[in-house]
């Protein structure tokens, strides 16, 4: 009895220790997305779905969308979001992006709340990002956080090809 006392016991501290780890570090996730500007609305996406296509295929206006969330258990302040190359080096800060309602520069967001950076420069990506492509945020602590999907993924290897093929590329 008092073995298994003692183990339950063990068992529960490992837990605790496990839990209070966990829920004291910095955790953000950043999600790359393409935004449609449509005079219906908006439509965004991070994924290469038939919606997304069709739009593309109709010409409509689209940029990049940064989606980030506080999976934290305590506030956070983003005061950086842009694309990177998965280096600290290689990381291009979107200039004054436009934020999702209700939002102002630099953001505080709570546990569990998101917010989404819209970019003020459609959809081209800086040369050195195409190899390698993701979206950071960077807190005001100084922590940095990347985040990719699959429709920045298809649409920067596009780009360098079309950089390959035409031997000059965007600025960076």
């Amino acid at each position: 009895m008092i073995l298994c006392i003692a183990l339950l016991g063990a068992v529960l501290g490992v837990l605790n220790t496990w839990y209070f780890y966990k829920s004291n570090r910095v955790r953000i996730r950043v999600v790359p997305k393409l935004a449609f500007d449509m005079s219906s609305g908006r439509y965004i996406t991070s994924e290469c779905d038939d919606q997304s296509r069709q739009l593309q295929a109709n010409g409509a206006q689209q940029r990049w969308a940064i989606e980030v969330i506080n999976l934290s258990a305590f506030p956070l302040t983003i005061d950086e979001v842009g694309f990177s190359d998965h280096t600290v080096m290689g990381n291009y800060a979107m200039v004054q992006p436009e934020l999702s309602r209700g939002k102002t520069w630099p953001v505080r967001l709570k546990p569990r709340e998101k917010v989404v950076y819209y970019s003020t420069d459609g959809t081209l990506l800086p040369g050195r990002v195409l190899a390698n492509p993701c979206a950071y945020a960077k807190t005001d602590c100084g922590y940095c956080f990347y985040g990719e999907s699959l429709i920045l993924s298809k649409l920067a290897f596009s780009m360098s090809l079309e950089v390959n093929q035409l031997g000059t590329g965007p600025a960076e």
